[in-house]
């Protein structure tokens, strides 16, 4: 299972994404006292954050202990993928939701190193479905020579 370079890559998918739990990727900047509604909503919004980060971590390990069924485990690949795109809408979201409409309650809404995890993760997971789809055809190839 470990031997191939895709469970590699998938492992690595899900330690940067639950790494990414420990580092802070949206700060809250000077809020007022009446502003508990906007405190209330990026709260709320977090915790969805975290649980897209848990759930593509989550994903990559089903993907990576599905060695056996190859063409499952690139249909699991390219939803990590769609939960990267999400977390990374999500970002969007906050940014044009808080900054661009002028609430400057929230002085830094994306800031860290942890908005790059989910990029480094999205690479893995392109390099993790490449080679398991060369893996696929290798095992084609030597099923027609039988």
């Amino acid at each position: 299972m470990i031997q191939r370079i895709q469970s590699f890559y998938l492992l690595l998918i899900a330690g940067i994404m639950l790494a990414m739990l420990f580092f802070p990727a949206i700060g809250i900047g000077s809020i007022s006292g009446d502003d508990s509604s906007i405190i209330t909503r990026v709260h709320i919004l977090t915790y969805a954050l975290q649980g897209l980060i848990i759930g593509t971590a989550v994903l990559a390990l089903v993907a990576l202990f599905r060695y056996k069924k190859r063409p499952a485990q690139i249909k699991i690949c390219f939803g990590i993928i769609g939960l990267i795109v999400l977390i990374y809408a999500l970002y969007l979201y906050l940014y044009i939701d808080f900054v661009s409409n002028g609430s400057h309650t929230i002085a830094s809404i994306i800031s860290g190193i942890a908005v790059v995890f989910p990029l480094l993760a999205l690479i893995l997971a392109c390099m993790a479905i490449y080679r398991i789809r060369k893996d696929e055809k290798l095992v084609k190839s030597l099923d027609r020579l039988r």
